[in-house]
């Protein structure tokens, strides 16, 4: 700290997500670490477990301590100190997840065009009733996501069955795909392909679709927004798009 006063800069950068145990999140925090070290700073690294007070907490816990910057995967419930960052012009990158309307730098990938192109894949092989399993939430991704599923049926002339869309728990997801994949594998629901907006819906509805007897991917096809490596175990692969 010392040292970090006297050079006017602490060569620290601090980096906040939702959840490093969280395989997206384990990578972007790795090749973070590996650009950093280019240009001979540290990563500090800490967890909001989505909760937008502790993410208050852990900014101001990291100023206090003299990081140079902060990189931010945000639960965008906290614009109050987004705002107060941009204001005190603190150097600061949003990742992931950003506020539309506060003018920030960010990286974010297109979540809409992912889920309209994964959707339109499974249109182009022959699948007509498509269903999506989402995260029930108000991030500007999960949304963007959603409306992407929406757009490609749209554009192909399918009208939007919400009895197709199904929103579980984050916290409480596992419940919430088994109650989903058996509402999805009903006699009147029955679909032939189901879109999974994170890896690990993706891969928990895989589980439950087999426990059921289910053919993937012949009785009914599934595709991940996101991959995990697991997926290329399976016979035949997951198809995913990769982040």
């Amino acid at each position: 700290l010392a040292r970090g006063l006297s050079l006017g800069k602490s060569e620290t950068i601090g980096l906040i997500v939702p959840n490093i145990s969280d395989i997206f999140y384990a990578r972007i925090a790795h090749y973070i670490e590996l650009k950093a070290k280019e240009f001979g700073y540290t990563v500090v690294f800490s967890s909001s477990n989505e909760n937008a007070e502790t993410e208050k907490e852990l900014i101001h816990s990291m100023i206090n301590r003299q990081v140079d910057g902060l990189v931010i995967a945000s639960t965008q419930c906290n614009q109050a100190d987004i705002l107060r960052l941009k204001k005190s012009k603190f150097p600061f990158v949003l990742v992931d997840r950003h506020y539309p309307e506060i003018m920030t730098n960010y990286v974010i990938v297109d979540n809409l065009g992912g889920v309209k192109n994964m959707t339109e894949h499974l249109l182009k092989n022959g699948k007509k009733n498509i269903a999506l399993i989402t995260i029930k939430s108000e991030l500007d991704a999960m949304q963007q996501r959603r409306l992407g599923y929406e757009t490609a049926l749209r554009e192909s002339g399918i009208d939007i069955n919400t009895n197709l869309i199904k929103e579980v728990d984050r916290f409480n997801f596992e419940a919430g795909i088994k109650d989903a994949i058996r509402e999805l594998t009903n006699d009147s629901n029955r679909v032939d392909a189901i879109v999974f907006t994170t890896h690990y819906l993706a891969a928990s509805g895989l589980r439950e679709l087999k426990s059921l007897g289910i053919n993937v991917p012949n009785e009914i096809a599934i595709i991940s927004f996101d991959e995990l490596g697991a997926f290329d175990l399976v016979d035949p692969p997951i198809t995913s798009t990769k982040q």
